[in-house]
């Protein structure tokens, strides 16, 4: 600053120049010589704190003979040493040679800091005053005044870039100056909203957030948080963008500081779900079907909502253009809207395809969601107005095991098929009963026919196997079955029968697997007929047998249980039994035999001998019990009289043949000796067959007659001096007696 000198003074209030001039040498002359009015003064300054030094003038106004030195000191005003403002200047001393109008210069250094701050100031002062007599004046002072070169950069971010309407899950920005506000007060920081489009709206889509942030002094951020409001409406994901703008205290930082961006998850959705509502169409008159496909609610987005849909192809699935009008892949549902329709027309082809399928199962697209399965997919079935007549007939009806000799059928769709590929005609095989087995009776012939594109018929050729099994004649019927690309004929042109001749038979024999058999007990006996094969005509085979008569033959009902004349052999069985229960008659017969011999009949052949016959022998439990009487119990030498025994069996003899009995003869004593004093008798008695009895004759040799007629002996009497006792005629005695 300047001080007030009495020139000065004078100056203002004098006017005239002459007067001025007057004063100021009369005051030059008399300050001159004495030292008075000598002043050092000090200029103000300014300087950026981050530019260095600030350079300051001390000016002499008046001569000071012989030159003088001062020092100058800085003094804290708003920039302090102890926040390290500036450096210090203490006691710097200033070397003036006492000129008037001489310059000195010192520095003051401010602290280059990144700190937003006011701007500060400090004070120069002078003071020891050394090296001459004269009374400098050095009370003038200087402000110097550092400008804050930095300012605070404001950006923005998305600290939590995502919100949602679940649960009013927040997102947040976080503003930012770049440094703490030391201020003192707070920055408010503007921001715009980005709006239209997909942008949420301030207060509607989430709570108010204003249009600014207010950073505190000693904050360098500012937090603006976005509540989303669960409003209920589908509106897809939503963004919040904000904009910093120019403010008061603060720039804005460069793109792409200077803006972020929050996006508020919807948690409400459109679920896309597809039905056919008109599930039929036909090439008859083109009756469309049709399809709609539901977003579950009303499309409030303000513009459409395209769902996309994938249309099955190959296999039976009908062809878009081709079979129908195109139907693009999406159905677009108009705003305000819940549905859009899909319409199938059929295309009348003139081909025989035979129904085909539109299946559309729903895609992922923007602004909707796809249902789960079965929503997803539905189907419209076009009816074929064109189609194949598959009838079938036994072009060859019979074949054989014997030489494989084949049987065929003929499948006729009634028209060349000209679909492009073969049509596969389906039929079932018959089964059970006398019908054939597949591969097992003859080659497998699966269950479909091809018949080519270009082709008209099929064959079905039937290879028999000879296998060995006696089955007699078995069929294939085959009854065509629905399918793909044809109709089925109706009966009886829908089936059709090839029989196949068998070339084995059964040979029945027959076996005694248990050849006795007695009355006592009733132990029965068993025969076997063997068919040499598993029955597998489906029902009994009956074998016939012939039974022996006569002799020893035991007599069916009278000595045994009836047995008939066949046995039956079940279906899956290959034997039969027949078995021999004696009937226990109390006849005394000895062992009698059952023989049976297979006999001619229907669904077999009859073994060779002598397999064809078989026996079973009869045990009698019945025997002849021999006892004697004496049914003349004397006998005298005088006229020979005889005296006789009788010998019983208790029964007729039925063997056939005589039964001897022996006997033994008593001797010594009083005993008569035989021959010496009664003609011979011998040791035995033979008892007809057909008789019960035999008579033994004790009489005297010498007459003429040993017996008389009637006791069923012929011609008997002596020869040499014997008797012919009990000897019938065809001995050849009684000729000589």
């Amino acid at each position: 600053m300047k001080i007030n000198t009495l020139s000065n003074i004078l100056s203002n209030f004098l006017v005239s120049n002459k007067l001025k001039f007057l004063v100021f040498v009369s005051t030059l002359l008399f300050f001159g010589f004495n030292g008075f009015g000598q002043t050092v003064s000090i200029e103000d300054e300014n300087g950026n704190e981050d530019d260095g030094t600030i350079t300051i003038t001390a000016t002499l106004d008046i001569a000071v003979a012989g030159g003088f030195t001062v020092d100058v000191s800085t003094v804290d005003g708003t920039a302090t040493i102890a926040d390290n403002d500036y450096t210090a200047v203490s006691s710097f001393t200033l070397t003036f040679a006492g000129n008037p109008g001489e310059q000195q210069f010192f520095t003051v250094l401010p602290t280059s800091d990144s700190f937003v701050e006011l701007d500060e100031d400090l004070t120069v002062s002078m003071g020891n005053l050394q090296g001459t007599v004269e009374a400098v004046n050095i009370t003038d002072s200087a402000t110097i005044t550092i400008n804050n070169d930095d300012s605070y950069i404001a950006s923005i971010t998305a600290n939590d870039a995502t919100a949602s309407e679940t649960g009013s899950a927040t997102g947040q920005f976080t503003v930012d100056l770049g440094a703490t506000n030391t201020t003192g007060s707070p920055i408010v920081v503007n921001f715009n909203i980005a709006t239209g489009g997909t942008n949420a709206t301030n207060v509607t889509d989430y709570a108010n957030i204003g249009t600014s942030v207010s950073i505190a002094n000693g904050q360098s951020t500012g937090l603006i948080t976005i509540t989303p409001v669960d409003d209920g409406l589908v509106e897809g994901p939503e963004t919040v963008i904000l904009t910093l703008a120019a403010g008061t205290g603060y720039a804005v930082a460069g793109a792409p500081n200077n803006t972020a961006t929050v996006t508020i998850a919807d948690n409400d959705s459109y679920i896309a779900s597809i039905t056919a509502n008109d599930p039929t169409a036909s090439e008859t008159g083109s009756a469309t079907g049709q399809f709609t496909v539901d977003l579950g609610a009303t499309n409030t987005t303000g513009s459409p909502i395209v769902v996309n849909f994938n249309i099955a192809t190959g296999g039976t699935n009908a062809t878009n253009v081709t079979d129908y009008a195109n139907i693009g892949t999406s159905v677009s549902i108009a705003n305000g809207q819940s549905t859009g329709l899909i319409t199938i027309t059929p295309v009348d082809d003139g081909l025989v395809e035979g129904p085909e399928t539109v299946i559309l199962t729903l895609a992922a697209g923007t602004g909707y969601a796809v249902a789960g399965a079965p929503n997803n997919t539905a189907t419209v079935t076009i009816a074929d107005n064109d189609s194949y007549i598959a009838s079938i007939t036994a072009n060859d009806a019979t074949a054989s095991e014997t030489g494989s000799a084949t049987g065929q059928f003929t499948v006729d769709l009634g028209a060349t098929n000209t679909t492009g590929s073969p049509i596969v005609v389906n039929f079932n095989i018959a089964t059970g009963g006398t019908n054939a087995t597949n591969v097992t009776d003859y080659a497998n012939i699966g269950t479909s026919v091809s018949i080519a594109n270009g082709q008209s018929t099929g064959l079905i050729t039937i290879t028999p196997v000879d296998d060995g099994l006696v089955e007699g004649p078995e069929t294939v019927i085959l009854t065509l079955a629905a399918g793909t690309g044809y109709a089925v004929a109706g009966a009886p042109n829908n089936t059709a029968t090839v029989t196949i001749a068998d070339n084995d038979s059964y040979i029945a024999s027959i076996t005694a697997n248990d050849p006795t058999a007695s009355e006592t007990g009733s132990a029965t006996g068993q025969f076997t007929v063997d068919l040499g094969a598993t029955n597998t005509t489906g029902s009994p085979i009956v074998v016939n047998f012939n039974i022996a008569t006569g002799g020893t033959n035991a007599t069916n009902v009278t000595d045994y249980a009836n047995i008939g004349t066949s046995v039956s052999i079940a279906n899956g069985q290959s034997t039969g039994l027949i078995t021999i229960t004696p009937v226990d008659d109390g006849l005394v017969e000895g062992p009698e035999t059952v023989i049976l011999t297979l006999a001619a009949g229907t669904g077999y052949a009859v073994a060779g001998a002598p397999n064809n016959t078989a026996t079973v022998t009869i045990a009698d439990n019945d025997s002849y019990i021999a006892s004697i009487t004496a049914n003349d119990a004397t006998a005298s030498e005088t006229g020979s009289a005889t005296g006789q025994f009788t010998v019983d069996l208790g029964a007729t003899n039925t063997t056939g043949s005589p039964i001897v009995v022996n006997f033994n003869i008593a001797t010594g004593g009083t005993n008569a000796t035989n021959v010496t004093d009664y003609a011979n008798i011998g040791t035995s008695v033979s008892i007809a067959n057909g008789q019960s009895t035999g008579l033994d004759n004790d009489y005297p040799c010498g007459r003429w007659a040993c017996g008389g007629p009637g006791d069923g002996y012929t011609d008997l009497g002596c020869w040499n001096g014997l008797c012919c006792s009990g000897r019938p005629e065809q001995y050849g005695y009684g000729d000589h007696c």
